[in-house]
């Protein structure tokens, strides 16, 4: 029998894996299928993102979203998520495109480990 916990890790996973977008505190609590406290939901996904399972992507207003990683994201104890993301104006969803990996190049001497890469503009939902 699982505890609370676990059930609350379950679900948190199940809803950042179901989106098709990174999803804020806000967004989780409100999709949620069971009661869980804003601690417990910060606690999971601080755990989630040091065991390199999901991501954190800040936009323009501040707000923290998450978004699941895809397999070997996390080398090294760094996330490997140097991927695009896009910001919606309107709606304020934030998109991560995999497809679209980022190549950094950097002046001699130094070295990049991690970058945010966000383009900001409007979704398809919303242009229509």
């Amino acid at each position: 029998m699982q505890n609370r916990n676990t059930k609350t890790k379950d679900e948190v996973l199940r809803i950042i894996s179901s989106s098709s977008y990174a999803l804020s505190h806000t967004d989780i609590e409100n999709t949620a299928q069971i009661d869980f406290d804003r601690v417990t939901l910060y606690r999971i996904l601080s755990a989630y993102e040091q065991q390199g399972i999901v991501h954190k992507v800040v936009g323009n207003d501040g707000k923290a979203r998450y978004a699941a990683c895809k397999e070997n994201c996390q080398e090294h104890l760094h996330h490997k998520d140097n991927h695009l993301h896009f910001g919606c104006n309107d709606c304020g969803k934030m998109y991560c495109f995999e497809d679209r990996v980022i190549d950094l190049k950097m002046p001699k001497g130094f070295k990049a480990q991690q970058f945010n890469y966000t383009v900001y503009g409007t979704c398809p939902d919303c242009n229509a």
